[in-house]
């Protein structure tokens, strides 16, 4: 069993499961079972696992670490404070250009490391996107630039 940032799996990823106490023992595995709730403060899903050809080291309660390779989805890296969590949807502030207010998008947090956050969703090259202040803000509200920072 494992928790995994939501929408981390799909059908074209492998998964493998790597004994933390020998690095050369691994087994592939199958999602065998995906836990129908989602932990709201941390984004993530309790996967079940089931491991073909297990080997007699792997024990229960033995600690591993799984592998999952493919495709990753497009992402995009933003500062953490970017990202406000509303009614159990992670979204961030566009600027409208023309008009010069705030428009939310709805954004998957695919992971967070540090003060870091790794999101996919309809965020397009060059768009500007708010990272300070953002619990406070509404939809439509004008806003004025003080400073830019590339990403």
């Amino acid at each position: 069993m494992v928790d995994l940032p939501l929408g981390a799996l799909d059908d074209n990823q492998r998964i493998r499961v790597i004994s933390q106490l020998d690095e050369q023992v691994s087994v592939a595995a199958k999602v065998r079972q995906l836990a129908p709730q989602i932990n709201a403060e941390t984004r993530t899903q309790r996967v079940r696992l089931a491991m073909q050809h297990m080997p007699d080291s792997f024990r229960p309660g033995s600690t591993v670490t799984v592998e999952i390779s493919g495709d990753a989805p497009p992402f995009h890296e933003l500062p953490g404070s970017a990202v406000v969590e509303r009614d159990g949807l992670s979204q961030v502030w566009v600027i409208d250009p023309s008009t010069s207010t705030l428009v939310a998008r709805t954004v998957q947090v695919l992971t967070r490391t540090g003060s870091k956050v790794r999101i996919s969703g309809e965020l397009h090259e060059g768009e500007k996107v708010v990272t300070a202040g953002v619990n406070g803000m509404q939809s439509g509200q004008k806003i004025r630039m003080q400073r830019e920072v590339s990403l």
